[in-house]
């Protein structure tokens, strides 16, 4: 399948690499492409493993919090609205 480059930098980009590493255009242009795809996919990967320690470590620091009221919820609730449901 084709592939038109019309950015003349680009293409000329393209031919040096491909004369630097001594491949065709398709092969040197086909490892670029897989190349920075491989490396952005290894680094959203990274990016999620991140997301996820720090949701791990709050909700490990929210586990060891000290507790200030030792009411239970329905004890702050019954605080909080009367027996028709509405805000004391």
């Amino acid at each position: 399948m084709p592939l038109n480059i019309k950015k003349k930098e680009t293409h000329d980009a393209a031919r040096q690499l491909a004369e630097l590493t001594g491949e065709s255009l398709t092969e040197a242009v086909d490892r670029a492409v897989h190349e920075r795809l491989d490396r952005i996919k290894a680094r959203k990967a990274l990016d999620k493993e991140e997301v996820w320690r720090k949701v791990r470590q709050i909700q490990e620091d929210l586990a060891n919090a000290p507790t200030h009221d030792d009411r239970t919820v329905q004890e702050i609730m019954d605080d909080m609205y009367d027996e028709y449901g509405l805000p004391r």
